[in-house]
């Protein structure tokens, strides 16, 4: 089965080329709304397990959403604290 147009293959693969340079101007252009739409996605994907466990438990889903939301600000918070001492520290020790 020899594709009989070489041409043919050539011009699916410029074709093939050509749309991706398309998409990617049209994402780095909607950049600075697809950055938080995706990490909205993200935060979602991450925090639905914990709130099904929690309604499984018979926990209301508002305390159940509060409770989600807290864990995840004492996550972040718990993060920036490590990356703040580990830049303190990088900084302390730069001039040696």
């Amino acid at each position: 089965m020899d594709n009989p147009n070489p041409q043919s293959n050539q011009g699916r693969i410029l074709l093939l080329a050509a749309a991706f340079v398309v998409i990617a101007a049209v994402m780095r252009t909607a950049e600075p709304v697809i950055v938080p739409v995706l990490l909205s996605i993200f935060i979602a994907v991450i925090t639905t397990p914990p709130m099904f466990w929690l309604q499984g438990k018979g926990v209301p889903h508002v305390l159940g959403l509060i409770l989600v939301i807290t864990g995840m600000f004492v996550i972040v918070i718990a993060m920036m604290a490590l990356v703040g001492t580990s830049l303190q520290g990088f900084t302390q020790d730069l001039p040696t």
